[in-house]
Protein backbone atom coordinates (compact mmCIF):
# COMPACT_ATOMS: atom_id res chain seq x y z
CA UNK A 1 0.00 0.00 0.00
CA UNK A 2 1.41 3.33 -1.22
CA UNK A 3 0.71 5.64 1.81
CA UNK A 4 2.95 8.85 0.09
CA UNK A 5 3.94 10.06 -3.50
CA UNK A 6 5.48 13.01 -4.44
CA UNK A 7 4.07 14.29 -7.32
CA UNK A 8 5.99 16.61 -10.61
CA UNK A 9 6.41 20.09 -8.48
CA UNK A 10 8.05 17.46 -5.38
CA UNK A 11 4.89 18.17 -3.32
CA UNK A 12 3.96 15.07 -1.07
CA UNK A 13 0.50 13.66 -1.61
CA UNK A 14 -0.76 11.52 0.95
CA UNK A 15 -4.55 10.85 -0.28
CA UNK A 16 -5.83 7.98 -2.33
CA UNK A 17 -7.23 10.51 -4.83
CA UNK A 18 -4.37 12.53 -4.64
CA UNK A 19 -1.82 9.91 -5.04
CA UNK A 20 -4.33 7.98 -7.80
CA UNK A 21 -4.01 11.32 -9.72
CA UNK A 22 -0.10 11.37 -9.81
CA UNK A 23 0.14 8.09 -11.06
CA UNK A 24 -2.28 8.68 -13.79
CA UNK A 25 -1.01 12.05 -14.95
CA UNK A 26 1.81 10.68 -17.29
CA UNK A 27 -0.82 8.58 -18.95
CA UNK A 28 -3.10 11.66 -19.55
CA UNK A 29 -0.22 13.36 -21.19
CA UNK A 30 0.19 10.84 -23.27
CA UNK A 31 -2.78 9.28 -24.73
CA UNK A 32 -4.66 12.57 -24.34
CA UNK A 33 -6.03 14.14 -27.69
CA UNK A 34 -3.30 15.84 -30.01
CA UNK A 35 -4.36 19.62 -31.08
CA UNK A 36 -4.26 19.76 -35.07
CA UNK A 37 -4.31 22.71 -36.78
CA UNK A 38 -6.97 22.99 -39.58
CA UNK A 39 -5.36 23.74 -42.75
CA UNK A 40 -3.29 20.67 -41.60
CA UNK A 41 -6.56 18.46 -41.72
CA UNK A 42 -7.93 19.51 -44.54
CA UNK A 43 -4.74 19.19 -46.75
CA UNK A 44 -4.34 15.24 -45.34
CA UNK A 45 -7.93 15.46 -46.12
CA UNK A 46 -7.50 16.35 -49.88
CA UNK A 47 -4.80 13.59 -50.68
CA UNK A 48 -7.46 11.31 -51.52
CA UNK A 49 -6.69 8.43 -49.28
CA UNK A 50 -10.25 8.27 -48.00
CA UNK A 51 -10.53 4.52 -48.94
CA UNK A 52 -8.36 1.33 -49.00
CA UNK A 53 -8.18 0.20 -52.20
CA UNK A 54 -10.01 -3.01 -53.04
CA UNK A 55 -7.08 -5.48 -53.20
CA UNK A 56 -5.38 -4.04 -50.29
CA UNK A 57 -8.78 -4.63 -47.99
CA UNK A 58 -9.00 -8.26 -49.74
CA UNK A 59 -5.51 -9.11 -48.15
CA UNK A 60 -6.62 -7.09 -45.04
CA UNK A 61 -9.57 -9.67 -44.62
CA UNK A 62 -7.87 -12.88 -44.98
CA UNK A 63 -7.50 -14.89 -42.20
CA UNK A 64 -4.04 -14.70 -40.44
CA UNK A 65 -2.56 -18.76 -40.54
CA UNK A 66 -0.46 -19.75 -37.78
CA UNK A 67 2.48 -20.56 -39.80
CA UNK A 68 2.68 -16.56 -39.89
CA UNK A 69 2.16 -15.98 -36.32
CA UNK A 70 5.18 -18.32 -35.92
CA UNK A 71 7.31 -16.68 -38.64
CA UNK A 72 6.86 -13.44 -37.84
CA UNK A 73 7.80 -14.19 -34.03
CA UNK A 74 10.79 -16.22 -34.46
CA UNK A 75 12.10 -13.21 -36.56
CA UNK A 76 11.69 -10.60 -34.02
CA UNK A 77 14.86 -9.21 -32.49
CA UNK A 78 14.53 -10.84 -29.20
CA UNK A 79 15.33 -8.10 -26.17
CA UNK A 80 13.72 -5.30 -27.89
CA UNK A 81 11.88 -2.89 -26.14
CA UNK A 82 7.60 -2.05 -27.05
CA UNK A 83 7.15 0.55 -29.70
CA UNK A 84 5.56 3.67 -29.25
CA UNK A 85 2.49 1.92 -29.58
CA UNK A 86 3.30 -0.21 -26.39
CA UNK A 87 3.10 -3.60 -28.81
CA UNK A 88 6.51 -5.71 -27.71
CA UNK A 89 7.35 -8.45 -29.97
Amino acid sequence: MIHMIHDKNVSPQMFLRDILCVFAEPFKSKYDTIPMIGECMKHVMDCNLLTVPDAVNLALEEPVMLEEIYHTIKTGKPYKAPGYDGICL
